[in-house]
């Protein structure tokens, strides 16, 4: 790759974390690698090329910004380590940011969209019932993570750093406290996370949920240890694939590993949002949900995550744990302010409109 010189490329406004640093990194040498295959002289030029012509073609929305994000820093990397590419590294990640997802003509799902960001119980249950009678090693880590995501609505980064403990405060048997993914811990900042780590409380729970929950998390904090956790993770992935492609093979969009957190916090919406019929209380729902789930704000659990249904009724089988008062005070700050800054720019909007 050739070029020259200048200043700071255009990658992406968000400042990945360390573990998003390296599926960053390994995603990127995934392009790389399977781009030299086909372009044995590769040029920046002609990688990005190759990703916008011919790869975005096969991927969806979601699936390309995620790609493109990868892009933007493997490209940034190799900037730093050679600057005089920086020019038409610059150039590259300007056309890669400026470039919209495939055009989707044919109706045809694909990647991300294929899968389901709801997972009832009664498919939990059959596709835990599914792993446990396979042959597959990984059988019982499926059946663990699915049930212990569903009822916690924890990302999978999360689960080697959790603690599943007895809970000391009154009125409660049980307590989960985890770092937040998306709390950076290098620059000491929140970024997309209400703080370091968020609280899960739940006055009950069933021998099985303590049990499955317990167990993975030892599995999770053992395989982490051994620098095989993100091996295992996608492992358990590729079943869940198999599995799903075998019992609902007429549907367009099937459960993932992530369907789990989706539909946890979807039923959160449902018994802390949902049932509530004055602004006060929504607004303080939407923050309790914000805090289950680890987030700095009510806005990405309630726009990006699982909706509920129109009419549905609160699941009984999975319990609601209840959030840390702290930390929904916190988010509860966090929007305040976000309203107060809403508030001053509409004036400033009405002040611009043409009179009648």
């Amino acid at each position: 790759m050739t070029a020259s010189a200048p200043d700071r490329p255009q990658t992406s406004p968000d400042k990945p974390n360390p573990k998003t640093r390296a599926a960053y990194g390994r995603r990127y040498g995934q392009l790389k690698r399977a781009a030299t295959k086909v372009l044995p002289h590769l040029t920046v030029d002609a990688f990005v090329d190759w990703v916008i012509e011919t790869r975005r073609k096969a991927w969806g929305a979601s699936s390309w910004r995620q790609y493109r994000a990868a892009m933007l820093y493997g490209l940034g990397r190799e900037r730093s380590a050679d600057p005089a590419i920086a020019a038409q590294i610059d150039a590259a990640c300007s056309r890669l940011q400026q470039t919209r997802p495939w055009p989707q003509k044919d109706g045809t799902l694909r990647t991300s969209q294929q899968k389901s960001k709801r997972m009832p119980q009664n498919d939990c249950n059959r596709i835990r019932h599914a792993a446990l009678a396979s042959r597959s090693p990984k059988r019982q880590e499926l059946a663990d993570i699915l049930l212990a995501t569903t009822i916690t609505g924890l990302r999978e980064a999360e689960w080697p750093s959790a603690r599943f403990v007895r809970s000391q405060t009154p009125g409660f048997a049980w307590e989960l406290i985890v770092r937040n993914a998306k709390y950076d811990e290098e620059r000491n900042e929140q970024a997309r996370a209400h703080g370091e780590f968020r609280t899960l409380r739940w006055a009950a729970l069933d021998d099985e949920a303590v049990s499955t929950i317990a167990r993975w998390i030892a599995r999770a904090k053992q395989t982490e240890r051994d620098g095989a956790y993100d091996k295992l993770i996608r492992a358990l992935g590729d079943l869940m694939y198999k599995l799903t492609q075998v019992l609902f093979p007429r549907r367009r969009k099937r459960p993932a590993l992530y369907s789990g957190r989706h539909e946890a916090i979807a039923r959160w919406k449902l018994h802390y949002v949902e049932s509530q019929t004055t602004i006060e209380g929504r607004l303080q729902g939407l923050a309790i949900v914000a805090a289950l789930s680890g987030h700095a704000s009510d806005e990405t659990a309630t726009v990006h995550y699982g909706r509920p249904r129109l009419g549905e009724r609160p699941v009984m089988g999975f319990p609601i744990p209840v959030a840390d008062e702290v930390e929904v005070a916190h988010v509860r700050r966090r929007m305040q302010l976000t309203l107060a800054r809403l508030a001053e720019r509409k004036p400033q909007r009405e002040s611009h409109r043409p009179s009648l």
